[in-house]
């Protein structure tokens, strides 16, 4: 898989009436209520998501279905499955069952979202549809979306062992730093720094092997990604970044997306106001699971230069209970 892709994966029991659990050297069972006799329930078991910059996500959501003789059902529709932290399981309701006659598909994405429309595209494969991120950036969510995962009845049976989903960032995530030129000994404050002509909404799949976005038939935005600064932010020569923890955007191509700053320079005890509008940005198209860093120097007869830009794996430090595996 691409180096530049974060991998989050955390194990999901899908057992039988009994979820086990261990302390010590001793093993302890718990029976899993209301469960029809001769009905094996499908369960849940693993490690919290990191599914956002900052935030350890205590909800997935799931779709599932069950093929028989060629016919098949919805099994899980965005369902919700949330972490108690009294029990230390993974809780759904109501449950649902196997079908042992079936084959099983499953698709995962964090965090839960209510309104969230994912299912299955014609091919299989984990599929979101009109996805948007919001303007504010301070109010942003992440996404994370899974490989498709399948149990399907062989000829010792229907396979009900743990299923490992692989959770890939679907989003790109961005930032500037902004710097003054060392012959520069003005003091320069930062006003506004804004994102225009750029994409936030569209579709989404995960195709076993990564994420692919659709964004031909969402409408180019008009308004900007601000840095929302309450007060002017003065610029060092080592830069200062636009947002604390970057914007989440959706992976797209960058032509016609520009770049709109406003400054002010304090020279000879005069304070000079500056407007730079339609910077382009430099390098490639973002992909999903990327952290891109633009650069914007200020230098002398107020010459703004933006070079290639910095892009790296977006990777997150675990945090929180249970095994985040990041690689």
């Amino acid at each position: 898989m691409d180096s530049i892709m974060k991998k989050t994966a955390f194990i999901i029991g899908l057992i039988s009436l009994l979820t086990a659990c261990n302390s010590g050297s001793d093993d302890c069972f718990m029976e899993l209520p209301d469960t029809p006799a001769g009905k094996a329930s499908i369960s849940f078991d693993g490690a919290r998501t990191r599914a956002s910059l900052n935030t350890i996500s205590s909800t997935f959501a799931l779709y599932g279905t069950a093929t028989d003789a060629g016919n098949t059902s919805v099994v899980f529709n965005n369902q919700k499955i949330e972490y108690n932290n009294e029990s230390t399981l993974w809780v759904y309701s109501p449950l649902k069952y196997w079908n042992t006659q079936a084959d099983h598909k499953f698709g995962a994405y964090a965090p839960y979202n209510s309104s969230r429309n994912f299912s299955f595209n014609p091919e299989g494969f984990p599929m979101i549809t009109g996805f948007m991120v919001s303007q504010n950036v301070d109010n942003q969510e992440s996404l994370l979306l899974s490989h498709p995962v399948d149990r399907e009845v062989r000829a010792g049976g229907l396979d009900m062992s743990p299923v490992v989903f692989t959770f890939d960032p679907a989003l790109t995530r961005i930032n500037f730093r902004i710097k003054k030129e060392s012959s520069l000994t003005d003091a320069l404050h930062l006003n506004v720094l804004r994102m225009y002509n750029l994409k936030s909404s569209g579709n989404c799949t995960h195709n076993g092997n990564r994420i692919i976005w659709d964004t031909s038939s969402a409408p180019t935005n008009t308004f900007g990604y601000s840095t929302g600064f309450t007060n002017p932010q003065e610029v060092s020569y080592e830069g200062i970044i636009a947002w604390e923890d970057g914007a989440l955007m959706v992976p797209q191509q960058i032509s016609g997306i520009t770049v709109y700053l406003s400054y002010t320079r304090r020279h000879n005890d005069l304070t000079y106001s500056y407007d730079k509008d339609n910077i382009i940005l430099p390098g490639a198209d973002w992909q999903p699971g990327q952290q891109i860093t633009y650069v914007l120097t200020l230098k002398p007869e107020n010459y703004i230069e933006i070079g290639e830009p910095i892009v790296e794996p977006w990777i997150d430090s675990p945090s929180g209970g249970g095994t985040i595996i990041v690689n």
